[in-house]
């Protein structure tokens, strides 16, 4: 004999829901007429098919029904027409089953909502990484009510959090409401890109933003924020941060801590700050939007796990770069990315650095740079001078002169 399916019709109370048993394969018209006047017939029919209050079933039998309900992972596309969120729906039926739906964490393990079929690429440091319990990865573009609905969700029950991973496109974040990341102990991997990184977009107003608070985000080990994002507060002990990617735009405005209006641009000491906070750092590439010249430390910070660094900032920087690079000791760095924007000076100022031994464990050296002025093999020079090890070189630029190429050839240590 088939199971009864169970069917839970959506009414907005604890009272109102009811559920419904139906045999399936059973029809509400009789096969003849003969039957239908049988009274043993009809209390059969009853039996199968009836309906219940909701608080009139056991627990038991009410997670048992939830469970099976809300077996289909959730996925949504709503430019393919799918949308399958059991969990959802289930969690809108009453305000038991709304509180069952958020306190079980399986049921957000793998939540997405996207534009098409293909998932989108991922940035260079990311890695896949297991189910952690509570995972919310949202990728929207329709539906703002949804939309606020879901982002909402996620930030309060953000104490809960383990991994978090927000993409949206210019304009799908939800306005009037100042989305604001400040209380997440448990949070381990977080991953915001709102928009797309450009240094030459205007500056962006600060409710077109996200606020990431990083002083109670103690278990971070990945992070990365790209485009309208920006950090308060200054940062606590990070021990267990390791990966880090900051493409952040130029916020400006009053944060929520009723400060004045100001920028909230990554500045060179806001990354020293980063540095500082994050002894274990591995891997790092941040923009520095605000570059601004550090003052020499009596003592040189040490940070002795880093291997890649990667530094985006605008051209002509040179004294920025030198003052970074005296103020840190960094024995196992191997790899070195620099990108120079903008039409200013390019490499001009390194023949003047005065950084040491900071760069001599090097082997892979990439530089993109736009300069059209002025030349720069004598910085070049320079700059390879500081790495003796450097096995590597990749460098991109919209005028490579043939005195350049003759200085490359001539270092025996550069590809």
């Amino acid at each position: 004999m088939d199971s009864p399916s169970l069917l839970a019709s959506s009414v907005g109370g604890d009272v109102g829901p009811e559920l419904t048993t139906r045999k399936r394969g059973c029809s509400n018209d009789s096969d003849s007429d003969d039957s239908a006047d049988n009274s043993d017939f009809k209390r059969t029919k009853l039996a199968i098919s009836n309906t219940a209050f909701k608080f009139s079933l056991n627990s038991d039998v009410l997670l048992e029904i939830f469970e099976h309900g809300c077996s289909t992972p959730a996925s949504i596309a709503p430019n393919a027409g799918l949308s399958v969120a059991p969990g959802l729906v289930f969690s809108q039926v009453c305000r038991s089953w709304r509180s069952l739906a958020l306190a079980q964490s399986r049921l957000w393990s793998s939540f997405s909502w996207y534009k098409d079929a293909s998932a989108e690429e991922e940035d260079e440091y990311e890695e896949d990484k297991p189910d952690e319990p509570i995972i919310g990865d949202e990728r929207f573009h329709d539906t703002p009510e949804i939309r606020k609905y879901l982002v909402d969700s996620v930030f309060n029950i953000q104490k809960r959090l383990k991994r978090l991973k927000l993409h949206c496109e210019q304009g799908t974040l939800p306005e009037g409401k100042a989305y604001r990341l400040d209380s997440a102990p448990m949070l381990e991997s977080l991953n915001f890109k709102i928009s797309q990184y450009d240094p030459k977009l205007k500056p962006v107003s600060i409710s077109k933003a996200i606020a990431v608070d990083l002083s109670n985000l103690g278990s971070l080990r990945d992070l990365s924020l790209t485009g309208n994002v920006f950090i308060i507060r200054q940062f606590n002990d990070l021990k267990s941060l390791q990966l880090v990617l900051l493409r952040l735009n130029n916020v400006v405005g009053v944060d929520p801590l009723e400060r004045p209006r100001r920028s909230f641009a990554m500045s060179t000491s806001d990354l020293f700050a980063v540095l500082n906070s994050s002894p274990n750092i591995y891997w790092i590439t941040s923009v520095v939007s605000l570059p601004n010249t550090l003052p020499v430390p009596p003592q040189r910070l040490l940070l002795h796990r880093l291997r890649k660094l990667g530094l985006i900032l605008e051209s002509g920087s040179a004294a920025v770069l030198n003052s970074l690079f005296q103020s840190l000791d960094l024995p196992l760095l191997t790899g070195l990315n620099l990108v120079l924007y903008g039409t200013g000076r390019g490499l001009e100022g390194i023949r003047s650095w005065a950084i040491g031994s900071t760069l001599e464990s090097v082997t892979e050296l990439k530089i993109t740079c736009d300069w059209s002025r002025n030349p720069i093999d004598e910085d070049l020079r320079s700059l390879l001078i500081c790495m003796p090890r450097l096995d590597f070189l990749n460098l991109h630029s919209d005028c490579i002169s043939s005195q350049t190429l003759l200085l490359l050839t001539l270092q025996p240590s550069g590809e």
